[in-house]
């Protein structure tokens, strides 16, 4: 099967994944994985080769939200590096599974923990929860009521 002939990934799924990884959760981001995999195999089937492309792209989302998070560039591009070469070297869909739930942890691992201002923490809230549900999201005014701050001043900190 060519890389052309593969569908698109579920549109939401995997830019979660990246978010799990960017605000470090670590069993939320596994279980998207999971899932991800699940799909891939349904897809797929016995064919590995596109599942490993599947995963290949999987791997960079993962970067991007490690990358967000405030990890060192350097440092998960060499992660990212070597997975993919593991990954192409990986025979079984076992071991594919093994590979990217290990890279799940790395890109966690380097996941930046900084002390967060308030301001930063509702920023966070907001951006958590528009991501997750769009349509069940509060108003700016109800997240600057709840956080003491004025509306106003949320609006112009606020940057998704």
């Amino acid at each position: 099967m060519s890389v052309s002939h593969l569908k698109p990934y579920p549109w939401q799924r995997v830019p979660r994944l990246s978010q799990r990884i960017r605000y470090a959760q670590r069993d939320l981001a596994h279980q998207e994985m999971d899932v991800l995999l699940e799909e891939f195999e349904e897809e797929h089937g016995a064919a590995l080769e596109p599942k490993k492309l599947r995963c290949g792209m999987v791997m960079s989302y993962c970067l991007r939200g490690a990358r967000l998070s405030g990890a060192p560039g350097e440092l998960i591009l060499d992660e990212i590096m070597s997975s993919v070469d593991r990954l192409a070297r990986t025979r079984t869909w076992k071991g594919v599974h093994r590979l990217m739930h290990s890279f799940i942890d790395r890109m966690l691992d380097h996941v930046v923990h900084r002390n967060q201002t308030k301001l930063d923490r509702v920023i966070q809230n907001i951006q958590r929860d528009l991501f997750q549900d769009p349509g069940q999201s509060r108003s700016l005014q109800d997240y600057a009521a709840e956080a003491g701050m004025h509306p106003d001043y949320l609006s112009r900190q606020f940057k998704l």
